[in-house]
């Protein structure tokens, strides 16, 4: 996932492209959030999660894009 993000964040025709992170519960870890909101990670879902939040978020992503991409951690 961070080296998909960097990649994303690095290509300038995708700099501000809206970007969700997912992952299971045993897998977050403080350093691996840390370095998600660094290449500016536009929203954060822990894995299970209902569609309706999925939904809930990438409409909140979707409509904060056209100001650039957001940290924000959702947890």
């Amino acid at each position: 996932g961070i080296s998909l993000l960097q990649r994303v964040r690095s290509t300038p025709k995708w700099e501000n492209l809206p970007f969700i992170m997912m992952t299971a519960p045993k897998a977050i870890e403080h350093e691996k959030v840390t370095m998600a909101v660094e290449q500016m990670v536009s929203d954060y879902i822990v894995k299970p999660y209902r569609l309706q939040t999925l939904k809930d978020k990438m409409e909140k992503v979707t409509a904060l894009s056209a100001h650039g991409p957001q940290k924000t951690i959702v947890v």
